[in-house]
């Protein structure tokens, strides 16, 4: 790669741009192109990328759910980061097959285009944490017109000694992934037991609705699990 030399100059060290500078004994400056090539990625590699490209999606999507769902842990770890992490390292959520396994892994071709990865709903990762998860149900009341509702019922369940507080706050996550519809529905505290209904616009099939709960304490430093809810008639 061709390198510059600049003479009469300050001494100059570091990055600009596409360039890298240090200042040799004899006092130049050389300046020095950062390579353009990509990484070569092995089938292993790749099929981690596809797994990442599947869930990025979601962290965009639920930005404001996750941050309530994901508080900062003690390592000051990103919400992001954490839900991608968590959610990648269970071999239960994404499962990531080779679209032709008896052709060898091209270093041209994007993850994406030779890797198919496909996420396990019911087992997605949307909270985590040591409190005692709340019991929630939801069901579909039917309506007519532009919108129906979604009606959550819940039972107290606080029992002593377990890390399940009556002031816990519960919420539900109602996701629909092709429109990117998304609600953090506010539920009753974990002490109470009642309904909760919300309104989802009647374009989004309630079979494809993605739906989950947890707890969060009261001063929003520490969660639940997540808890995958279906449907119920």
């Amino acid at each position: 790669m061709p390198k510059l030399r600049y003479t009469g100059m300050i001494k100059k060290s570091g990055s600009s741009a596409n360039e890298t500078f240090a200042t040799i004994s004899s006092g130049e400056i050389i300046s020095k192109a950062k390579s353009q090539k990509k990484p070569v990625l092995n089938a292993e590699q790749k099929a981690n990328v596809s797994g990442f490209t599947e869930l990025v999606p979601l962290t965009r999507d639920l930005k404001r759910v996750f941050r309530e769902s994901f508080p900062p842990d003690s390592k000051g770890t990103k919400w992001s980061n954490r839900f991608t992490s968590l959610n990648k390292k269970s071999k239960e959520v994404v499962t990531t097959t080779k679209n032709d396994p008896d052709v060898e892994v091209d270093p041209r071709k994007h993850a994406p285009e030779e890797f198919t990865s496909v996420i396990a709903w019911e087992k997605l990762i949307m909270a985590e944490g040591p409190l005692w998860t709340p019991t929630v149900a939801v069901e579909r009341l039917t309506t007519e017109g532009e919108t129906y509702k979604l009606v959550f019922s819940q039972e107290s369940n606080i029992f002593e000694g377990a890390y399940a507080y009556s002031n816990d706050k519960v919420f539900a996550i109602v996701y629909h992934p092709e429109t990117h519809f998304n609600l953090l529905v506010k539920l009753r505290n974990r002490g109470e037991s009642g309904s909760t209904t919300t309104v989802i616009p009647g374009i989004i099939p309630a079979e494809e609705l993605k739906i989950y709960s947890f707890a969060k304490t009261a001063d929003g430093k520490t969660t639940s699990n997540s808890t995958f809810l279906a449907i119920g008639n």
